[in-house]
């Protein structure tokens, strides 16, 4: 991942970066919406003829989402949206939109499918083939065809399509014959499925597609009050710091959702994992951070050139967030078996309301990008560790749970 990154440093420009980051944003904003997050209710699903119908309802949303959402992005652009309102740069990615949305989703079923089915290590394979068919591609097509975003979109693609291939054959046993799936009482499974589970989508969604929202948003917000080149050097240090912890936070966070699966209900051993979860990433971010706060800009200009020293400065003053924010997303598996979805997603609108009205407050009282990121990160950080500790209370054993203990 980090030498994909490099690589593209050498031959994408700031603004270009910018723009494919802030594209891929919105892909994951969107994309909740094509499986309603029903594949997130796999894992948890009681029964393996559940968890069946959950992926295959999963698979039937997600393509038939994917078709309705290309329809619609194709439309808007072509009658509704005057041409003087989106660059050319901006309208050669629109018809990307459907094709990133579907791999990404069908990525995250299939994920979700190997959670269930306790393949770890086919997960732990794919997740390293597709960072590096993502770098190659990337690199390959910037080099051959465009050094744009359009490369970098169809170079994760395609990547993301090697990981849910890669999935779903280690899942097997789960997937269903569709010609099977699409009899009639199997229909009625999958419409069971949907109405038992239908949390994930009233809660979950919601939640997802807000926060994955906000987040663009904060980059786009970033790219129209300081250019897109300030847009490019936040996105980069994102996917830098990130990406690169967010693999052991993402891996961290399918390992707990797995073990939190078959604890039924027991607090406390949901304490247990809010504490290993904590200390393990603590040890991980707080060196990086302090790392970064000395000497971010030098880091960044060794690694990828002066033209990127400014992603080292936002770095040094996105230090609160960087240690706060992968312990938090490694905690996200715990409101779902704390039946907590609602305030959980009350806690994600907060922070990032909080980190946008940050960023905009301090452009307008005239501060400098790394002024505004450092207020928004001491805010939105002071949110997060609000929220792993509110996880924490909410875990608390319950009396029964206590006098059955004892």
């Amino acid at each position: 991942m980090f030498l994909g990154i490099y690589l593209l440093s050498r031959l994408i420009s700031p603004a270009e970066f910018g723009r494919y980051s802030a594209f891929q944003a919105m892909v994951l904003a969107v994309y909740p919406l094509l499986t309603l997050r029903y594949e997130y209710a796999i894992p948890v699903a009681r029964s393996d003829g559940s968890a069946r119908a959950l992926l295959t309802l999963s698979l039937l949303l997600s393509v038939s989402a994917t078709a309705v959402l290309s329809v619609g992005v194709l439309v808007l652009r072509g009658c509704c949206l005057p041409v003087e309102w989106i660059s050319p740069a901006v309208a050669e990615l629109i018809p990307l939109m459907g094709f990133a949305a579907v791999s990404a989703s069908l990525a995250s079923i299939f994920q979700l499918a190997a959670v269930r089915t306790g393949a770890l290590r086919a997960m732990g394979v794919g997740r390293v083939l597709r960072a590096v068919c993502m770098t190659v591609g990337q690199v390959a097509l910037a080099l051959i065809v465009a050094r744009g975003a359009s490369s970098l979109i169809v170079g994760e693609l395609v990547a993301n399509l090697v990981l849910a291939a890669i999935l779903a054959w280690a899942s097997a046993r789960y997937l269903p014959k569709l010609s099977v799936a699409l009899q009639g009482r199997n229909i009625g499974k999958l419409w069971a499925a949907a109405k038992r589970f239908r949390a994930f989508a009233l809660v979950s969604v919601p939640h997802a597609v807000s926060h994955q929202a906000l987040v663009a948003i904060q980059g786009v917000a970033i790219g129209v009050l300081y250019g897109p080149t300030a847009m490019g050097h936040y996105f980069l240090m994102r996917k830098v710091l990130f990406s690169t912890i967010g693999l052991v936070s993402t891996a961290l966070y399918q390992v707990c959702f797995s073990e939190a699966s078959k604890t039924k209900g027991n607090h406390a051993r949901l304490r247990e994992l809010w504490t290993y979860s904590a200390s393990l990433l603590a040890i991980v971010t707080i060196p990086i951070a302090v790392m970064l706060l000395f000497l971010g800009e030098q880091i960044f200009a060794l690694l990828f050139g002066t033209e990127w020293a400014s992603a080292g400065s936002l770095a040094a003053a996105a230090f609160p967030i960087i240690i706060m924010e992968p312990i938090a997303a490694a905690m996200a598996f715990m409101p779902a078996f704390l039946k907590r979805q609602p305030a959980a997603f009350g806690w994600s609108l907060t922070q990032n309301i909080v980190g946008i009205g940050s960023v905009w407050v301090i452009f307008l009282a005239g501060g400098r990008i790394e002024q505004a990121i450092l207020g928004s990160s001491l805010a939105v950080a002071a949110v997060m560790l609000a929220y792993v500790v509110w996880l924490r209370a909410a875990s608390a054993p319950s009396a029964t749970q206590m006098a059955a203990t004892q």
